[in-house]
């Protein structure tokens, strides 16, 4: 309570000296700064990187400290509210909502490596053996006072009530509460048709993850064919079969496609006219970096230098 007491005064002390400014003691690590809103009360500690995206939202007291070797995201538009704590190794997408007094760790502390010894003793011996990555993806609502634990992922289109603790992964658009967390309903039946149609806004879950989904952006591409994404993208498909991906590249720069389906590098295309299909067989078993509530399906991961867009994903 006094260590609280004693932050709260720092920060307001802060930022009374420096009006509009959050406390950002090593500027350089942190990209995106100038295009995110942050309280001036708010601080990243970044011994690592941290990465903001477009239009995010650091509400007041809101602290992000990451380790020397850990890499904070916070995805475009995505709302982070009053008294948040975020610490350690923790991907956060796109268009997520967190409510107050939130807190996500990568790593907990050491209490049964040497459960004779001090936890202090343990947390020094064993610091760099526990630390598990946090990722919640896009378009995940997360309630008042909850607490996520290291390693935990929690898939797209997500809701966590208020007071949960959130020990176990969550699967994509759950609905989730209590302690620990467990099923509360679905916001939809999460299954990948077997073709997956930009135009059809019942594909738009598939869209996983990369893609621009606000109805303002998406009312832009579709005029144009496709839903539009940049750089890394990732689609959900049925498990098995011949996969065939349809689109455009957007802009006038060279592009190239690179394609990996459940974790497996699966090609590279070059694209040079306006429009492109690529096609690959989607494996039958999952690489670890396949999250575990997802390798009931395909997991199609695109990278490219330019702008395109999706118009269909089939799989025969």
């Amino acid at each position: 309570m006094i260590k609280g007491l004693v932050y709260r005064i720092r920060s307001a002390a802060a930022a009374f000296l420096r009006p509009g400014r959050p406390y950002v003691p090593k500027p350089a690590m942190v990209t995106g700064l100038a295009r995110a809103r942050i309280d001036p009360t708010a601080r990243i500690i970044a011994d690592g990187r941290v990465v903001l995206g477009d239009n995010v939202y650091l509400g007041r007291f809101v602290e992000i400290a990451t380790t020397t070797e850990g890499l904070f995201t916070i995805g475009d538009d995505t709302s982070i509210q009053d008294y948040a704590v975020m610490i350690g190794d923790i991907r956060i997408g796109a268009h997520c909502i967190f409510a107050p007094n939130v807190h996500v760790a990568s790593h907990n502390h050491h209490f049964r490596d040497k459960p004779q010894w001090l936890i202090r003793d343990q947390d020094e011996r064993f610091a760099e053996t526990k630390t598990a990555p946090v990722v919640i993806e896009d378009d995940c609502w997360i309630g008042r006072n909850v607490v996520i634990a290291a390693g935990v992922y929690v898939g797209r289109g997500a809701v966590i009530g208020a007071n949960s603790v959130v020990s176990r992964d969550v699967p994509p658009y759950e609905v989730h509460g209590g302690v620990p967390n467990q099923r509360i309903q679905r916001r939809l039946d999460f299954s990948p048709p077997q073709r997956i149609d930009a135009m059809d806004d019942a594909c738009l879950p598939y869209f996983y993850r990369g893609f621009l989904l606000s109805q303002r952006k998406l009312a832009a591409s579709r005029a144009l064919g496709v839903v539009e994404t940049s750089g890394q993208a990732c689609l959900i498909t049925p498990r098995r079969g011949k996969i065939r991906i349809t689109g455009k590249r957007l802009g006038e720069r060279p592009l190239t496609l690179s394609l990996c389906v459940n974790g497996t590098p699966s090609g590279e295309w070059t694209v040079e006219g306006r429009e492109f299909a690529i096609e690959a067989q989607i494996p039958t078993d999952h690489a670890e970096s396949v999250p575990a509530t997802l390798r009931s399906h395909g997991y199609v991961e695109l990278s490219a230098t330019s702008a395109y867009g999706v118009s269909s994903v089939s799989v025969a």
